[in-house]
């Protein structure tokens, strides 16, 4: 529950602060959300160190990062096929479905199935990014930038938690972890995006 509590609050600060610092890098000022985040991330707050070593705790906290790593490695090039892999199919991985999908299409595409993922992503982000720039209205501009953090922060965490190098704090794959609530929101602000894109020449 904490880390989980956690995940939502890094993902809630990094949304608040890169709109202001996207503002404050355009007029060439202090970026003062970096400081900031210095404070809120101090030593005090920091997880615990087994968090950040799954094999400190392998039948507790690092379970799932350790059976998610055995997954995608054992996914090789072209993975095992669909719905073949052994750690997902026989439950060696107790969030699967939500937190820890990733490892799914790791095992069973394997390789080539995971890049073609993290490249639809990447493509997602670049677009978002590129709507940011061609945007002139500075509000909107600010909006996508946010949205497009909220999307980033997910990825980067999520994709970190799987392969063991950041701790597990509970933070969905956008449009892949299992999650009704997510999906709507995620989707919610996809049409944002879509509809900022439409009315683009009304603000250039």
């Amino acid at each position: 529950m904490l880390s989980a509590w956690c995940g939502q609050l890094c993902v809630a600060y990094a949304t608040r602060s890169c709109p202001t610092l996207s503002h404050e890098l355009k007029d060439r000022r202090i970026p003062k959300p970096c400081v900031l985040v210095g404070e809120h991330l101090g030593a005090p707050h920091l997880p615990q160190p087994h968090r950040f070593l799954p094999n400190a705790d392998p039948l507790g906290s690092g379970y799932n990062t350790i059976q998610a790593k055995v997954a995608i490695g054992s996914g090789g090039l072209l993975g095992k096929g669909f719905l073949s892999g052994n750690q997902t199919q026989l439950q060696f991985i107790p969030e699967q479905w939500t937190d820890f999908a990733f490892c799914v299409i790791g095992e069973e595409f394997g390789f080539i199935g995971s890049i073609i993922v993290i490249s639809i992503f990447l493509i997602l982000f670049l677009r978002i990014l590129k709507l940011t720039f061609n945007t002139k209205d500075e509000f909107l501009s600010l909006v996508s930038i946010g949205i497009l953090t909220v999307y980033l922060i997910h990825f980067i965490i999520n994709l970190g938690m799987v392969v063991g190098i950041l701790p597990v704090i509970g933070i969905p794959l956008p449009f892949i972890s299992y999650g009704g609530s997510s999906l709507l929101v995620n989707l919610f602000m996809l049409g944002i995006l879509a509809n900022l894109y439409r009315t683009r020449k009304n603000y250039t």
